[in-house]
């Protein structure tokens, strides 16, 4: 072997093996003691990094541009062992304080042992996966030390080499004889010199050549280049988007007569589900250029290059609106074929019914995750096309804005265009409405008349229709003369039939039915059934003029089906003895109208007549024929797979259901009846299979929560169309609370989220409470002063209070039992989601409980006014404010953002308060006024009923209340209070009672701005976050020397309202700012004194909280642990006291800061992941900390544009502490913008 090789010639052959060959790092343990590994090395394009190091966080130095992944055990390898992106790196003897889960069953003795055998395997397969296409480079390997692999080990491992070679640069000055001889007997290299000296020595620099990946891609363009795409990306989003690519657009190419007029067919029938791309291409363009199209198309593309239109900006949303059939999906499929076509934008095409882009929703963070990665390739930064079928939602101009909206703040550059329905309002004429008239050089300008093109409501709309003009009839003709396979007599007689008519829907049935492919054999007995069904629904569609009713029904209707006459006239009588399609279709409907699915077992239990049909071994499960017509056959109504896996039925659009209720004339009994028949069959289905069919049980209470008297469904509420019709439901609704209530009671049904019971108690609360007057035609402001007994003296008795206070007090018994009962559900519940599940239930009941209590109440109130003042009811006893003031305060800490909750307890507070002595007013108002103040800095969701903000005039009344003493603390210090107050608060002293402090200390914050509405105010309008100013900081000091004053400590101490205001005091004082949950990923201003007194205040509180836990003292008391002492566990260990209390979300308030305003940084590997979120195993942090699985990141926060994989190594990353008792990581970008 040559001692003396040539340096360069070594790192010059070197640098030329990266570029075709994969290259490991052997790193030996004097390598990390010594220098060797210098950050030249690091950043050189491996494919592997071995070493024998156990340093705990080794890996992070190769993470400059590419992702390293650590593996510490054989089980945890991954496939395959190379590769530059991202990088493996194995400690062959595992990490110093990490326990591979295949180590903690091994005896402690035998670790040692095992350890040794299992890097030894690892070596192995490295060697085994070693081609003549492979080297392996090793630096710092000391034989004669005894945390290195040994040599024979490491010489008998180079047994599994399948052609690979291997380069030595030796460091050590007295090297193994025995590695030297076999390496040279091998043909290996040997350097006598470090790596880095050779590194430094070489006149070059490395530089990568790119690589073109193995993976499957796509092929679309950007700024008229061509660029790729991996079609695992692609695939994410397939449910409901798709980015259109070449493979994406001529996946189908329709060639010769034949295959045309084949895929003619398919495209007039399948294009209103979804775009038919062949169906545009040059060779085969399928479909008919409508003449709002230019319109269309102009309006994009001044949108898309920035033009004149653009001037509010390009994200304006631009909506294709018109009638059902009017060609819109067409449109918006030839729309996005042809901007895509012209290669400049990218172009994404939308489509589904029930997609919800809410800033926490899987589609917006699926499909912002797409964009990312198309923006991410290629040179050219141009903006996308987002085309969106969304003509089924029934308020698209609010579903386009949110998209917008949250697109918008994940810094997207696009343009939207939607469909939508024509609605009432946009069919009229409003003054500010503008149109606009396209010029012939594509630009825009205002026009006097209507026309294609106006705005309205900050959106563009481009008006769609069914008419035909004489152009676009004569061109439909020639597109069907050139690939309608049909017999030229039948295709005249159809224009001649059409002659003077401009409807498209007339012409396009007509000719789908003429080409449609002949049916093989005669009609089963099954499709005359469901054919004839069909025709008479066209007819009942068709009979009258409807302002929104579907012109497909009335071209059917005229087209008619083609189905064997004949064979119709044969039907057998006794069919309509077995199945029953007008329940089913009934049935879909009264789901579809509040675009719900129906479960297909549940349709198919209403088709059957006879329960035996249904559930018996001949039943209607096994009529194939049947079952495949009823999901295929009926225009109408789609059969379709939901992501989730279940099948189920549903109306093509809510409109079209209402229609058939309509047109069929489905009474509320009707539907009622319905109901009923679909409860019991739950029932029935629980007696026969002993189990829940949960997927009923969730359809059975979606749908009664949209009939039942608090109802979901806007149409519902006063002031809309059905009001009324509501309203006639809900006077026969007692049957269904009735039934439910057999269901808990006569049949034992297991009910363990109590969805049910909370469906029941809201119902019969409503029925016999709030909504009595009006279901009895009784109105206050219609009889004065009229009392109801005296206008209707039939539903106003003796007997019917004695059953309205009854069943009030049965269902406020109902939900404390309930409460209770998921209470301890809670506690042996594991897992996330499902205790969030739990805590929503609990929530419901607790507002329930609360308006329970309060209608019982009144209702109590009216009937001892109703027998003239005599004592009534004795054993009827509704809860007090102190018995559920805890229950709601319990709720309101475990989901601060429940609107529904605040109004619950700010509701009953408002009761007492009116009633209460001066004295107990004080300490029910300093005790509501510290949660007030925290609702008014939240983005508090549900603020009240049918969307009416009640929470604010809760808010604005609780402060009125306040307003009643005028007083500060120099006023109590110096004796010059107004004497009634000054006697009131000396009084609550001497019983130790601190509301007076407390009222005293908030009135002092009020009078300087920083009151929670007032912060909150300030936040709003200018966007920024509160820092307090000089003068309040001197209040805020002055106020904690007042808490802190040793003539109140022994009241002070004892009072969690005391204590909670100091610390809010202490919070603001110490770190410039408020105490707030409503904001996410805030750093702290304290420094370690100032921890030790907030720590000392939070200990106080948590030693008398009891019951009326607030986690956000808990969570200030878990940072204070941390960054006085570094306790990470004892942070965790704190926060259980508050995990079972799962918020909306995990919200992390405030990030490690062991420097006043610098988060503290950290590293570590990738442990786990799911979706857009993991675990982490944080260098330095005990495992016992981060609870087994890890800390908790989600891609967004760390500023991640793809989702990091598994033994992947972070660094730089910031560390929070949630509500939920984890660690979670985050990132702040450059210039301070976080990732939230």
């Amino acid at each position: 072997m040559n001692n003396r090789i040539n340096e360069d010639e070594v790192i010059s052959d070197l640098f030329k093996s990266f570029n075709q060959d994969n290259v490991i790092l052997f790193v030996g343990s004097s390598a990390i003691d010594n220098g060797e590994l210098t950050e030249k090395i690091c950043n050189l394009p491996w494919s592997c990094v071995i070493t024998t190091s156990k340093k705990d966080g080794f890996g992070v130095e190769f993470a400059n541009g590419r992702t390293p992944h650590r593996y510490i055990s054989f089980s945890d390898l991954p496939i395959n062992l190379f590769s530059r992106d991202n990088l493996p790196v194995i400690q062959l003897y595992g990490s110093e304080n990490e326990v591979p889960a295949e180590l903690e069953e091994v005896e402690d003795y035998l670790r040692p042992s095992f350890v040794k055998k299992q890097a030894e395997k690892i070596l192995n397969r490295v060697m085994s996966r070693m081609d003549i296409r492979t080297r392996m480079v090793v630096i710092g390997y000391n034989s004669n030390r005894a945390d290195e692999i040994p040599v024979e080990t490491f010489i008998f491992s180079w047994q599994e080499l399948q052609g690979g070679t291997i380069e030595f640069f030796n460091s050590d000055g007295n090297p193994s004889e025995m590695l030297k001889k076999s390496a040279e007997k091998n043909r290996f290299i040997w350097y006598d010199g470090k790596l880095a000296d050779a590194l430094a020595d070489f006149s070059e620099e490395y530089n990568v050549q790119e690589t073109i990946s193995d993976d499957d891609v796509n092929l679309f363009y950007k700024g008229q280049q061509p660029v790729f795409i991996k079609k695992s990306i692609l695939s994410r989003c397939r449910y409901f988007a798709q980015l259109l690519t070449e493979e994406k657009v001529h996946e189908i190419r329709p060639l010769g007569r034949i295959q045309q007029s084949r895929w003619f067919y398919n495209f007039l029938n399948n294009s209103g589900d979804s775009p038919q791309w062949y169906g545009f291409l040059p060779q085969s363009t399928f479909y008919l250029k409508r003449n709002y199209e230019d319109v269309l198309i102009a309006i994009v593309k001044n949108l898309i290059f920035n033009k004149s239109m653009a001037k509010s900006g390009c994200n304006i949303p631009v909506i294709l609106e018109g009638i059902p059939g009017s060609s819109k999906s067409v449109e918006l499929a030839a729309l996005a074929y042809k901007i895509y076509n012209e290669k400049i934008n990218p172009v994404i095409y939308i489509n589904g019914d029930n997609l919800c882009f809410a800033s926490q929703s899987s589609e917006i963070q699926v499909l912002d995750e797409l964009m990312q990665e198309v923006e991410q390739v290629g040179d050219k930064d141009t903006r996308f096309l987002i085309v969106w079928d969304s003509s089924s939602y029934r308020n698209v101009v609010a579903e386009a804005k949110q998209l917008v909206h949250e697109l918008e703040n994940r810094g997207r550059r696009f343009v939207l265009v939607c469909s939508a329905y024509t609605s009432v309002e946009s069919k009229k004429k409003e003054a500010n409405k503008v149109y606009y008239t396209l010029q012939h050089d594509g630009s825009f300008v205002k026009s006097e008349v209507e026309s294609d093109l106006y705005s309205h409501n900050n959106c563009y709309f481009v008006s769609a229709t069914r008419e035909l003009d004489e152009s676009e009839i004569n061109t439909l003709k020639q597109k069907a003369k050139l690939y309608a396979v049909a017999d030229k007599e039948g295709i005249n007689k159809i224009w001649d039939e059409l002659s003077g008519n401009v409807d498209i829907f007339e012409y396009f049935y007509r000719l789908i039915i003429l080409i449609r492919p002949k049916l093989e054999a005669g009609l089963s007995r099954e499709q005359r059934l469901v054919n004839r069904y069909i025709r008479k629904q066209l007819s009942l569609l068709g009979k009258k003029e409807d302002e929104v009713y579907n012109p497909l029904f009335e071209a059917l209707k005229k087209a008619g089906i083609p189905l064997n006459e004949e064979a119709q006239k044969t039907l057998e009588d006794d069919e309509v003895d077995v199945y029953d399609l007008d329940k089913f279709n009934i049935c879909i409907a009264m789901f579809s109208r509040f675009k719900l699915d129906t479960p297909y077992s549940l349709a198919l239990r209403m088709l059957c007549k006879n329960e035996n049909d249904f559930f018996g071994k001949s039943g209607v499960y096994n009529d194939y024929e049947l079952f495949r017509l009823l999901t295929s056959q009926i225009n109408y109504i789609h059969y379709f797979e939901q992501i989730d896996g279940k099948y189920v039925f549903r109306f093509r659009s809510t409109l079209e259901a209402e229609i058939f209720l309509k047109n069929n004339q489905v009474s509320e009994d009707k539907q009622i009846e319905i109901i009923l028949e679909i409860i019991n069959h739950y029932v029935e289905c629980y007696r026969k299979n002993n189990e829940v069919d949960y997927e009923l049980k969730e359809s059975i209470q979606s749908i009664l929560k949209m009939y039942g008297p608090n109802t979901e469904y806007i149409e519902f509420w006063k002031g809309h169309k059905d009001y009324g019709q509501h309203l006639s439901i809900l006077r026969k609704v007692d049957v269904i609370a009735d039934k439910i209530h057999e269901v808990r009671t006569k049949f034992h049904i297991p009910d363990e989220d109590r969805g049910f019971a909370l469906i029941e108690i809201s119902f019969y609360r409503e029925l016999y409470g709030n909504m009595w007057d009006k279901l009895h035609n009784y109105s206050k402001s219609q009889y004065g002063n009229r009392s109801p007994w005296e206008i209707f003296p039939d539903d106003y008795t003796e007997e019917t209070y004695k059953k309205r206070l009854k069943m009030l007090s049965e269902v406020s018994d109902l939900a404390l039992d309930s409460i209770e009962k998921l209470e301890v559900m809670m506690h042996d519940t594991h897992g996330y989601l499902s205790q969030r599940s739990i805590q929503s239930s609990i929530n419901s009941l607790t507002v329930e409980l609360a308006m329970s209590n309060g209608t019982l109440e009144s209702i109590k109130q009216e009937y001892v006014q109703y027998m003239n003042g005599s004592i009534v009811a004795k054993d009827v006893k509704p809860l007090s404010y102190v018995q559920l003031y805890p229950i709601l305060f319990k709720a309101i800490s475990a989901s601060p953002l429940n609107g529904y909750l605040y109004n619950a307890l700010f509701k009953i507070f408002e009761k007492e308060y009116e009633s209460a002595s001066e004295e107990r007013r004080l300490f029910l108002l300093s005790d509501v006024r510290m949660i007030a103040d925290d609702a008014s800095t939240l983005e508090i969701t549900n603020r009240g009923m049918n969307d009416k903000d009640e929470l604010s005039i809760h808010l604005h009344k609780i402060a009125q209340y306040s307003c009643s003493y005028e007083v500060h603390i120099a006023d109590i210090e110096n004796g010059t209070a107004p004497a009634p107050f000054l006697n009131l608060f000396n009084n609550m002293l001497s019983r130790n009672n601190a509301s007076g402090i407390c009222f005293v200390c908030q009135q002092e914050l009020d009078s300087i701005g920083l009151s929670g509405s007032a912060i909150a105010e300030y936040e709003n309008e200018t966007g920024k976050e509160f820092v307090l100013n000089e003068n309040q900081l001197d209040v805020c000091k002055s106020i904690v020397d007042f808490i802190n004053n040793t003539e109140y400590s022994a009241c002070v101490e004892k009072s969690i309202q005391a204590l909670y205001l100091l610390l809010r005091v202490e919070w603001m004082l110490y770190n410039g700012r408020p105490l707030s949950i409503g904001r996410e990923w805030q750093k702290t201003y304290l420094k370690e004194s100032d921890w030790l007194k907030v720590y000392a205040t939070c200990e106080k509180y948590e030693s008398i909280s009891g019951n009326s836990v607030r986690p956000i003292v808990t969570l200030i008391f878990a940072l204070a642990k941390i960054h006085i002492n570094r306790d990470y566990l004892g942070a965790a260990k704190t926060m259980y006291k508050v995990s079972d209390m799962p918020n909306q979300r995990m919200r992390v308030p405030y990030l490690i800061c062991f420097e006043p305003g610098i988060a503290q940084k950290y590293n570590g590997t990738v442990a786990s992941t799911h979706n857009y979120s993991g675990f982490l195993k944080v260098d330095g942090l005990p495992r016992f900390a981060e609870q087994n699985q890890g800390v908790k990141f989600y891609m967004k926060n760390l500023g991640l544009r793809r989702m990091p994989q598994k033994n992947q190594i972070l660094k730089n990353f910031e560390l929070g502490l949630s509500f939920a008792s984890q660690f979670s990581a985050h990132k702040t970008v450059e210039g301070g913008e976080k990732h939230e």
